[in-house]
């Protein structure tokens, strides 16, 4: 696990010409001596990315524009992103993954009936949180089975399908429809802890003999308050929304996941879907690798 940099100084609009052109002298004074100092400059705004926020360059960038903040009035902002590394998901209990997204094709999104299926869910009765990409569904999805065969967007690229077509398709929640060989895979390995739902193929109006939606049974999206480190105020203990920074790993208390080989990691039941590392070991050796690892989860003792 690591965190990148991103710093961006008020546009040149928005600041004195002399703050401003101090911040891009900066800049570019950084981009030089460091190779991993990235320099954008969109739209007449400064910003600068850096892969590893404790490296000794972030160091020196957020030194460099503390010292122009107290001498020329520049205003800035940075933050950190956290981005996992390979060995973190090779650790992980369990990945939540997405699939590839079938919606930015010329024939239309991959769901032809999203907003009469899906509707918007209120926030969190709980704690007033709204999540944006929470849906409550009101019918069976209607796909475009064509859309199967077709090119894709996966691990930020724009792929060809794989032969026999895509085994696992992110919907607009995070949640999937996979094949039926990928759920073949899933009944051979003796998975626990989901459903199915029928969707219907756009093009017959008939249900799917390719795709199912896929539905765990279980919601486990708090993280475990002992042992997940974050600053405060750390996350919601009731929809598990981060309120603070994460600082390290992701866990979830064992009792929650005990008996199941996948589980919803978002606090809504069509949310992304978090996958035990021995059904992802299963999955890849039977040749589906549409699943792209997004967040690692270890499992702690309560």
């Amino acid at each position: 696990m690591h965190r990148r940099l991103h710093l961006t100084a008020r546009s040149r609009k928005q600041t004195s010409p002399t703050a401003f052109a101090e911040a891009e002298r900066a800049a570019r004074a950084l981009a030089a001596k460091w190779p991993e100092v990235q320099l954008l400059n969109p739209g007449g705004m400064v910003r600068i990315i850096v892969e590893d926020m404790s490296s000794e360059a972030a160091k020196d960038v957020l030194e460099t524009f503390r010292h122009l903040a107290a001498h020329v009035g520049l205003e800035y902002q940075h933050y950190g992103v956290v981005l996992w590394d390979p060995e973190d998901f090779a650790q992980a209990d369990f990945v939540a993954c997405v699939g590839v997204s079938l919606d930015g094709t010329p024939d239309g999104p991959f769901v032809v009936n999203e907003k009469e299926a899906l509707r918007p869910a209120p926030p969190d009765p709980r704690c007033g949180h709204a999540l944006p990409m929470a849906r409550i569904q009101e019918a069976d999805l209607r796909v475009r089975e064509a859309a199967l065969l077709g090119p894709g967007d996966l691990a930020e690229s724009r792929q060809p399908a794989p032969p026999g077509g895509w085994d696992a398709v992110t919907l607009v929640t995070g949640g999937l429809v996979v094949s039926t060989r990928f759920l073949a895979v899933l009944k051979r390995e003796g998975a626990t802890g989901y459903h199915t739902r029928p969707v219907i193929a756009a093009e017959t109006g008939s249900p799917s003999a390719r795709a199912v939606q896929l539905l765990p049974d279980r919601i486990v999206c708090v993280p475990c308050p002992g042992h997940t480190e974050a600053s405060p105020p750390g996350p919601c203990p009731f929809c598990g929304i981060q309120r603070g920074q994460l600082e390290g790993r992701e866990f979830r208390p064992r009792s929650q996941v005990d008996g199941v080989s996948l589980f919803v990691a978002d606090p809504f039941p069509l949310g992304m879907i978090a996958f035990s590392r021995s059904l992802l070991t299963a999955l890849e050796r039977e040749g589906i690798r549409t699943l792209a690892p997004i967040v690692p989860l270890l499992v702690c003792d309560d």
